[in-house]
């Protein structure tokens, strides 16, 4: 913020009255511990200030706060523009049906939403309010913790996962980043470093981890929790055959995938990437629909839920090129490939990393380029249907997820 509260060449005010305004203005918005006007403060600082700075106003240690910004947005903005769980800023403040951080730090702090979407200063001090009350409210005793290690329910909740799994997934990966450190550049061209420091989260139980989250996913039509599915944790959605398999259907009527004994007759040799172009909920509409002649095997949500949708031993009609289909396992993804106007969230990439790890592990693959490809990569069958897809497109941060 830059506009000078009173004017140089013509005081309206005498000086003594417009000291004092200018006094109660300031203490107006100050947040917890601290004693300069929070919008005014972030405007004027340096990104490593800002970390600094948040870290003193809300007593978030700065190695989290800096894991953070550097896990979820690489030190960027995006520009202001939205990731698909519908979150801001490097530090990922969520406007979305689960969780609304982003207008709580706006009322917080007393800046506009707007504020907290393009500026990275006034985004860390956001994101520094949210974990301060995040770590409040998950404690026994309600005060902050006294070691970075203690930081992981705070951490956890934060995640706006809905599983207790993919909360520990984004605990482990924030520490991660702890322990190994960094040196990355941010938006205004600052390098800034974390070195690395050894420390182990605390080893939360997954019911106290279940007790940190703020939600609970609401389960989709079609869908439930039974375990009955290949991948421990994954929601089962997966499609009554009687209805889709068309190995058991009439020839006349809809289906959209093939009943098989993978991998004793066909082997599985890749993982196919995808993007939705939408939401989990818009993917799992399409796939519950014959007519739509499009199946998958799995589906991740931007709060990192899994969904099975096809067993793996079945052939999902997914890659554009029914030879990959026979030989791959689909996983589709919240998120759109051109235009980058969303980017995916550490959340889902951190959820999908798991799941793949998983695949390699169960099916003998390599964790290379080779055998967990893109969507786009896949050849199409046709010369006259070239090209195939473009999908999970050029935003997709293939070292990091591969990481």
């Amino acid at each position: 913020m830059t506009k000078k509260y009173f004017s140089t060449k013509k005081l309206l005010f005498p000086l003594s009255v417009s000291l004092l305004l200018f006094t109660l203005f300031t203490l107006s918005f100050n947040g917890p511990g601290g004693d300069v006007p929070l919008a005014y403060a972030a405007s004027q600082t340096t990104v490593q200030q800002a970390f600094t700075q948040a870290s003193q106003q809300y007593g978030v240690p700065v190695a989290i706060l800096q894991a953070l910004c550097y896990m979820e947005g690489r030190l960027s903005q995006h520009g202001g523009s939205p990731s698909i769980d519908n979150g801001f800023g490097c530090m990922h403040l969520v406007k979305n049906q689960t969780a609304d951080t982003l207008d709580q730090a706006a009322k917080d702090l007393n800046v506009s939403t707007q504020q907290l979407k393009t500026d990275m200063a006034t985004n860390i001090l956001g994101g520094a309010d949210i974990l301060h009350q995040d770590a409040i409210e998950t404690s026994a005793t309600h005060t902050l913790p006294t070691s970075l290690a203690g930081w992981s329910d705070a951490i956890a909740r934060y995640s706006n996962a809905t599983v207790p799994s993919t909360a520990q997934l984004y605990v482990n990966g924030l520490y991660q980043i702890i322990n190994s450190g960094f040196s990355a550049q941010a938006d205004d061209r600052e390098i800034i470093t974390l070195a690395p420091q050894q420390v182990q989260p605390a080893n939360d139980t997954q019911a106290q981890l279940k007790n940190a989250l703020t939600t609970q996913a609401t389960m989709p039509t079609g869908c439930t929790n039974d375990g009955k599915v290949d991948y421990p944790g994954a929601i089962d959605c997966i499609l009554d055959p009687n209805v889709y398999d068309c190995e058991k259907v009439s020839s006349t009527a809809p289906c959209n995938y093939d009943e098989a004994n993978r991998p004793t007759d066909f082997s599985i040799d890749q993982i196919v990437i995808h993007d939705i172009e939408g939401t989990a909920q818009d993917a799992l509409s399409t796939f519950q629909d014959p007519n739509s002649e499009v199946s998958i095997h799995y589906i991740v949500g931007s709060d990192g839920t899994v969904y099975q949708v096809l067993p793996e031993q079945d052939i999902a009609w997914q890659a554009g090129n029914y030879w990959y289909n026979e030989h791959s396992i689909g996983i589709e993804h919240a998120g759109y490939d051109e235009t980058g106007f969303q980017w995916y969230n550490a959340t889902e990439y951190l959820a999908s990393a798991k799941l793949v790890a998983y695949l390699l592990k169960k099916y003998d693959l390599p964790l290379d380029r080779s055998h967990i490809v893109s969507h786009g990569t896949t050849p199409s069958p046709t010369i006259g249907t070239e090209p195939n897809h473009v999908d999970p497109g050029p935003y997709w941060l293939w070292p990091y997820y591969l990481q």
